[in-house]
Formats: C-alpha cells, sequence, structure tokens
C-alpha cells in the first residue's frame, strides 16, 4: 500500500485525483502510521492530501456532505466517550481542515463540541468560536432547511457545554456566573424540546441537557437539586435514556441507595441503547466498590472483553477488592499483567501530546512499587508542581488528578504496611478526595460511599 501510495504522489498520477480519492490517500496514509499519540513521520504527506480534497470540495450540497462526513471519519479515529481530546498535534491538524470549510456547521459544531471537552483554558476558549461559526451559518447550503432546527438545539447543547467548562477554570464569581448561564440555557433548551414535543426523541438533545445539568449540579457538589434535576427527566420519560444511566448510578451511589445502584447497573447490561462497553464498566465498578461475593467475575469480563479507556480503574479497584479477600498474588497478577505494557521512558513525549493514558499507567506503577510514592504524589503538592509536571496536558484538571490519586492511595492503603494502621490511612485518604474532589467524578461518589465505612477498614 504504502509503494502505491508513492505512486500516487507522482505528477502523472496525482493530478487525475478527485477529492474524495485525495482524501483517502490522506486517511490511510494516517492508518498505516497506527493511532498513536506520537506525530507520524509523513503527516505534512497525510495533511497535504486531505487538505486538497478539503480545497476541492466546494460550497454546494453535495460538496459539503461530504467535506462533513469526511471530516467526522477523521475525528472519530481518535474518538472515545471516556477519554478526552486527540493527539494535540492532531487536533490541531482537524482545526487548520476546519477553516478550510467555515461554513460548515456540521464541521464546526462537531469541533466546538470536541474542543469544549477539554481541560486547557484556551481550547475551551476555542470552542465558542467554532460553535458561533456554526450558529452563523447555519442557514446555508450544508444544511438542508428541514434538518436547521436540530442542529440548532445542538449547537444550543454544545454552547451550555462551553459554559459548564468554562466555570472549571473561573475564579467563584466568575465560575457562579458561568455555571449559572449553562443551567438558564439548559432549562430553557428542554423547556423547548418539551413543549415541541421531542424531549424524548434520541435525535434530539433531550437526555443529553439534562445529563449535563445534573453534572453540573454534581460538580459543585449540589446532588438533592442534582436529584431534583433526576426526577423532572424520569416525568419526562427519559428513566431508560442510555445518556443519564452513569448520573442515576452515581448520585444512587454517593447518597447511600446502593440495591438501587446495584439493580440500575444491572439493567443497564439489557438496555439496548446504552452501549455494551459502559454497562459492563458500570457492573464491574459497582460489584467492587459495593463488595459483592462475585465481583471479580464482572470485572474480570470487562478486563477481557472490551478496550474500554477505564480498564486500569477496574484493575486498581480488583486489586484492592481480592487483596481483602486474601488473595493477594493473584490481585498482583492483574497488575503485573497490564505492566509488561508499559514503557515509562515513553511518558513524557505522551505526556506532550496529551495522552491520558501515561496518568492510568503511573496508578498502576505506584500500586506495584515501580512508581515510588514520592515521584507519584510530587506533581499534586501544589498545582504549580502539577503544571511543571506535564500532566496538565492530559486533558485532567489539578483538582481531579488529585481527587483520582488519593481515592486509589485510599484503597492501597487499606491493604498495605502495618494492619494496626490501615483503618486511619484509608480514612485520611478519602477525607482527602471529598476536600479536593469534584463531585462529578466516580471516585469522589465512589469515597462518599465508603466514608460511612472507614471506621472498619
Amino acid at each position: 500500500m504504502s509503494a502505491s501510495f508513492d505512486l500516487f504522489k507522482t505528477p502523472r498520477f496525482g493530478g487525475q485525483l478527485e477529492p474524495n480519492q485525495k482524501y483517502a490517500l490522506g486517511y490511510w496514509t494516517f492508518e498505516l502510521s497506527g493511532r498513536s499519540f506520537d506525530p507520524p513521520a509523513d503527516l505534512a504527506a497525510a495533511e497535504n492530501w486531505l487538505a486538497s480534497a478539503f480545497r476541492e470540495w466546494k460550497e454546494t450540497e453535495q460538496d459539503e456532505a461530504s467535506a462533513g462526513e469526511a471530516f467526522q471519519e477523521l475525528l472519530s479515529r481518535y474518538e472515545s466517550r471516556y477519554d478526552k481530546l486527540p493527539p494535540r498535534w492532531y487536533m490541531d491538524m482537524l482545526q487548520r481542515l476546519g477553516e478550510l470549510h467555515p461554513k460548515n456547521p456540521y464541521i464546526t459544531y462537531v469541533l466546538g463540541i470536541t474542543l469544549s471537552d477539554g481541560s486547557d483554558e484556551a481550547d475551551v476558549k476555542k470552542a465558542l468560536f467554532w460553535l458561533e461559526r456554526a450558529r452563523e451559518h447555519i442557514d446555508g447550503s450544508a444544511v438542508s432547511e428541514a434538518d436547521r432546527p436540530r442542529l440548532s438545539a445542538w449547537i444550543e447543547w454544545a454552547v451550555t457545554k462551553y459554559y459548564s467548562a468554562k466555570a472549571r477554570f473561573s475564579s467563584e464569581k466568575a465560575r457562579q456566573e458561568a455555571s449559572q448561564e449553562a443551567r438558564s440555557r439548559l432549562k430553557a433548551l428542554i423547556e423547548n424540546l418539551r413543549n415541541t414535543g421531542l424531549i424524548r426523541d434520541k435525535d434530539w438533545p433531550g437526555g443529553q441537557a439534562y445529563a449535563t445539568l445534573i453534572e453540573i449540579h454534581q460538580f459543585r457538589k449540589e446532588f438533592e437539586e442534582a436529584a431534583k434535576v433526576l426526577g423532572d427527566s424520569r416525568d419526562d420519560g427519559l428513566t431508560e435514556s442510555p445518556d443519564l444511566v452513569a448520573n442515576r448510578f452515581t448520585l444512587l451511589l454517593g447518597v447511600g441507595r446502593t440495591d438501587e445502584a446495584l439493580r440500575l447497573a444491572d439493567r443497564a447490561l439489557k438496555m439496548p441503547d446504552f452501549e455494551r462497553e459502559g454497562a459492563l464498566f458500570l457492573a464491574a465498578l459497582s460489584q467492587l466498590v459495593t463488595d459483592q461475593r462475585e465481583a471479580e467475575q464482572p470485572a474480570r469480563e470487562f478486563l477481557l472483553t472490551t478496550k474500554h479507556q477505564y480498564r486500569d480503574y477496574i484493575r486498581l479497584m480488583l486489586y484492592w477488592y481480592l487483596a481483602r479477600q486474601g488473595k493477594p498474588d493473584q490481585a498482583k497478577a492483574y497488575l503485573d499483567e497490564r505492566w509488561r505494557g508499559v514503557n515509562p521512558a515513553s511518558w513524557p513525549a505522551r505526556l506532550a501530546q496529551g495522552d491520558t493514558q501515561v496518568w492510568r499507567e503511573r496508578l498502576i506503577g505506584y500500586y506495584r512499587g515501580s512508581v515510588p510514592r514520592d515521584e507519584f504524589f510530587a506533581p499534586l503538592r501544589s498545582r504549580e508542581a502539577f503544571e511543571a509536571s506535564g500532566l496538565n496536558r492530559i486533558g485532567m484538571e489539578y483538582d481531579d488528578i488529585y481527587c483520582e490519586a488519593y481515592f486509589y492511595d485510599a484503597l492501597l492503603q487499606a491493604v498495605t504496611g502495618d494492619p494496626a494502621t490501615r483503618s486511619a490511612r484509608f480514612a485520611k485518604s478519602i477525607q482527602d478526595v471529598l476536600e479536593k474532589g469534584r463531585g462529578d467524578y466516580f471516585e469522589y461518589t465512589m469515597a462518599l460511599y465508603l466514608r460511612s465505612l472507614a471506621g472498619s477498614r
């Protein structure tokens, strides 16, 4: 295939290619290099093919549709609903391609919603820029008249995601203002979808709007308000909405309604519209954290049958669970198997490109003793240390990594070291999670659940 690509680069053949063919050559040039977080050696060649295709697609309905589908396919190469942005070099390239079709709302919308999920303040600011472009050109040739109301609703939801993300970077007063703006917009969007009878339509953002509103309240640890919003979603017939499963689970677990949380996790496995990997994750997590008798089985199924981004977290929880069952060797075997595929020398370069997996690999190393405790916690001594460590580039903020670090440290302290001090060390780390963590993280709600058990650990 590489030899064929070299042939197409010659003037004799390259000049005869249509835009779709040039796009295919650019796409497969990337595919031959794999999906590493490192820039491929032939990045320039791949982008040249892609840019040529995007330039040659004109502002006609058919060409804009081709450009939009191509752009979505490029973005999905690194897409995962459980992780943050693609590598920085790749995201920068996508924005350069987006500039070649600034009047295509499908392209500008997907850029905006993707950037709004970033943890870098500059990325979040860019998100609003792209979303405003999408709204500005929604009446153009790229969008059919019939589809404009639906796309407009999705753009409005994406704007609320921007304000929600902005709240994370702001001082207290600005944070309150951004959160209030997001809440007001979400309530208006929900009311509009309810009045038009579209709140339960899967092609419209009803479930997503409710999920985002709940997350905003959870982020601020307003769990009673979050529960009220969840009740409203139930009144609107969204009880089984896949977009709300994780929110319902964390709320139930955080307030101690364990049996309901377990039933929900079990029911998620049977929901046809809920992603199978996500359902297996909830099944494994719920069984492990509540110390169910057969918890190893769903955890093993999750680890063996999925490529979910959260597998390392389940490995850490499984270590804690098995160690408490008197099976430390079996617990360590799961970590050793994972560690064999880890190359710590690659961490600096991958951090520079925003690879979240580096953080999870460090957690595995810490549990094994391959990453010393002082080294592991060094980036968390202060925000300044965090900014200098490179971890600030992986799509997670200081408070969130702090929350994860001390939650999994709590589990580790509960099963290692002097048995006489395990309970105290466990309780201390759990308290660190609850003081610094944000309420929209799984680890925070699990810490809430486990806090009542701290005295017996």
